[in-house]
């Protein structure tokens, strides 16, 4: 499927997209330990229209059911939230940043590099509050720990 981000109505042309990782869909849609807090900000994001999902986050999130019930649940349920397409340049960009932080002493993830990839060439903002993303922020990767950063 592909995805304009262009295309969105004048009050969220605005907003920047945001593509949550892993940790922040978790804490969204867990029936065990919810987040208040990202839940209601994950809502107000989906209200205006601003999250998306990249197929290697739909994976991860797919591949945590524990049985086939789970599996077709969840799927129905991410199957609302539009895949951004990961291009051939983006993976070229990516392995040039891996390059760059090595260079720098910095542990960077190919699925980090696509993601910090794609979230540049569509202006998107990365939301995960996991710490691994912390040292990438402080050399320009566009994720942050809060959503009010894409507002």
């Amino acid at each position: 499927m592909s995805v304009n981000l262009e295309s969105s109505t004048a009050s969220t042309r605005l907003m920047r997209p945001v593509l949550p990782d892993v940790d922040i869909w978790i804490k969204a849609f867990s029936r065990q330990m919810p987040d208040p807090l990202v839940v209601h900000a994950f809502k107000r994001a989906v209200e205006r229209r601003q999250i998306f999902m990249v197929g290697l986050v739909r994976q991860a999130l797919l591949a945590r059911t524990a049985n086939d019930r789970q599996l077709l649940r969840l799927s129905q349920v991410l199957g609302g939230f539009p895949d951004l397409p990961i291009s051939s340049n983006d993976h070229v960009e990516a392995a040039r940043r891996i390059q760059g932080q090595r260079s720098q002493r910095l542990v960077l993830s190919p699925w980090q590099a696509v993601l910090w990839s794609l979230a540049e060439r569509t202006g998107a903002m990365i939301w995960s509050q996991a710490q691994h993303w912390s040292p990438l922020i402080a050399n320009g990767c566009p994720a942050s720990a809060s959503i009010a950063a894409a507002q």
